[in-house]
Order: C-alpha cells, then structure tokens, then sequence
C-alpha cells in the first residue's frame, strides 16, 4: 500500500511509473522472520495420541554457543502432525511428532517489492532465509542439538525413529548445512518492511 501510494525508493517508484510522493527508502526493506528446520519423529507406542494430546505443548530456549544474542534459538515440540496419504505410506504410520529448532534472533534479511512487470499485482517477497553465514550456522547448531537431545533419555524412550532428516546426513557437515539450507522455512512472523525509527535513520 506504501509502496503504490509513492511512499517509498523514490528512484524505484518512479522506474514502476509511480509518482514518489515521500522518499524513503527503507519502505519494503528490513523483512525479517523467525527460520527452523523441521525434524519428524515416528513416536513409539503410546506416546502420542491425537485424539486427547494438545497439538503444541512445549517449548525451550537457550544462546547458540557462540553467539553474542541471549536467547536466540528457540526449540519446539507439536505432538502430532497428520501425514499427507503419500507419506503415510512412505513412512507406515498415520503421524509423526515434530520438533522444531528454531533461529528467533536472525539476521539475515529480505525485502517486499512491486512486481516490475506489474506494478498493480501481487508483491514480490523475497525473504532472504540464510543469506547470512552466522543464521546458517545458527541454526545447523540447533539441529545437531535437537538430534541429540531426541537420542537422549528420556526422549529416546518416546522415539520409534526419526524419519526426517536422515541419519546419514547427520553424520557429515555437508549433509547437516544442506539439510538447513533446503528445508529450512519461516515461521510466518515477518516484521520490519515499515519499521518505525528516530531521525536519521534512513531505513525508518
């Protein structure tokens, strides 16, 4: 709405046929989100029950070793997630229990812009997932860790076996980055394309 109303990169406004009306660059820039990577257990026997366990129950937080941001990774259990009929077959069960290690804190950055080729359709969201070293390396720490804690008493006990990521690709650092890398996703708390700010600040 800021962007198609001329309130935005006036040179960019202007190459899309809009007229700017206030300048300001940062409109659509800073996009930030929360990032995980998913990990799906198959629950052994009696540990989880869609018909009576709350879908999402617990969560954990703790400082990445390393980092400089307290608090900056996140660690969250669903208790079920229905699987689509391809997967249950696949897997031969009807669910799997999810555990997510989370980036809260990141830093890398996307943008929202107007389509070049049409102004006046859908925006264009590009939301810069891992485009920073240090969130890759981030949250490829927090796997390891969620791998580790599911083969950990008492956790173990509740895990027939993990179905996602595969154990091979745990076991080698190029097979934990490119698991990061291709599943990672947001988790669709995006801020920050109209941040608010105090003078001087040109992205505000």
């Amino acid at each position: 709405l800021l962007l198609r109303s001329g309130i935005g990169p006036a040179d960019e406004l202007r190459g899309l046929g809009i007229e700017p009306v206030v300048d300001l660059p940062g409109v659509g820039r800073n996009l930030l989100d929360h990032v995980m990577a998913p990990v799906g257990v198959i629950p052994a026997p009696g540990w989880s029950d869609p018909s009576k366990d709350p879908q999402i129950q617990i969560g954990l937080r703790y400082t990445a070793p390393g980092s400089d941001d307290p608090d900056d990774m996140q660690i969250y259990c669903t208790s079920y997630v229905q699987l689509e009929p391809s997967l249950r077959e696949q897997m031969g069960v009807p669910f799997v229990f999810m555990v997510f290690p989370a980036l809260v804190r990141p830093r890398s950055v996307g943008r929202v812009r107007l389509d070049p080729g049409d102004p006046k359709g859908p925006a264009r969201v590009e939301l810069g997932l891992m485009s920073d070293p240090e969130d890759l390396r981030r949250l490829a720490e927090g796997l390891r860790h969620t791998w580790e804690l599911l083969h950990t008493e008492p956790l173990a006990s509740c895990c027939a076996a993990v179905a996602y990521p595969p154990a091979q690709a745990m076991a080698v650092e190029q097979g934990v980055m490119g698991y990061v890398r291709g599943a990672c996703q947001p988790i669709y708390h995006p801020v920050g394309t109209a941040r608010m700010g105090v003078d001087g600040d040109a992205l505000a």
